[in-house]
């Protein structure tokens, strides 16, 4: 009987520890998967909204795509005085066009961290997969430049939302007619979004790790997690003094 009873023992440990395993398998590539899909949705802002901001006389050498639903009328868009107009096809409703100084100011230097993490962070997350003493380097090394670029988008975010809010209009419209999924604000919204995913990523791993007895990985994906929770405080004081009343700083330029 008391062999019997270990050998149930035995059988339920493993069964608890390969499900401990496939969870830390799981969250690693949700990591990794959901890291790819942000540069991905980083990049369609940028195409669908930078244009906006740029001077009109550039935008012929950029890929800015007709939307697909513009018309006003019997003219075509690109006969309208002004491309970036947004126009209703059914009623004709129309929206002034938002100051490209204002589109810049809008999107803050949301390139600047598309381009950071196309280039930076997405290949060494990839180098550092299923590796936590790498994946705590990646964290640590890049700390202050994700203090530096996530501030500097988390101060600007009241003035993003109140240039959003003044032109309502317009954006509906353009989303419309580009074809747009996500209303500009849901996509604005993904970078302060990330940091706090990076935070539950990590301490789940961390806590994993544990359960299956890696405590040196456990202690690295602590760590990792330290150098975010740094990255969170200073994000969260940015994001204070942005919204303090007439606020003199500004650090939403690329």
């Amino acid at each position: 009987i008391i062999g019997r009873m270990v050998s149930t023992e035995c059988i339920l440990d493993e069964k608890k520890k390969h499900k401990q395993e496939s969870k830390y398998n799981q969250l690693l590539l949700e990591l990794l998967e959901t890291e790819r899909k942000y540069v991905q949705d980083l990049e369609e802002v940028c195409s669908a909204y930078l244009p906006l901001a740029q001077d009109p006389s550039e935008r012929s050498s950029l890929n800015l795509d007709q939307p697909r639903l513009a018309t006003c009328g019997t003219r075509r868009l690109h006969s309208c005085p002004h491309i970036n107009q947004s126009y209703n096809q059914h009623t004709g409703e129309s929206a002034p066009p938002v100051d490209r100084r204002q589109i810049r100011e809008m999107l803050g230097n949301i390139e600047d961290i598309k381009d950071y993490h196309k280039n930076v962070i997405l290949p060494k997350m990839e180098n550092a997969f299923g590796n936590s003493a790498l994946m705590r380097t990646l964290f640590h090394s890049e700390q202050n430049k994700l203090c530096i670029k996530y501030g500097r988008y988390c101060i600007n975010t009241k003035n993003s939302c109140t240039i959003l809010e003044d032109n309502l209009h317009f954006f509906s419209l353009y989303q419309t007619n580009r074809g747009l999924q996500l209303r500009v604000d849901a996509q604005l919204i993904k970078p302060v979004q990330r940091i706090t995913r990076y935070h539950m990523f990590l301490s789940d791993l961390s806590k994993t790790s544990t359960d299956l007895g890696d405590i040196d990985s456990s202690e690295d994906y602590s760590a990792a997690l330290n150098s975010i929770l740094s990255v969170v405080d200073h994000t969260n004081t940015m994001m204070w003094i942005g919204n303090m009343k007439n606020c003199s700083l500004n650090l939403c330029g690329q």
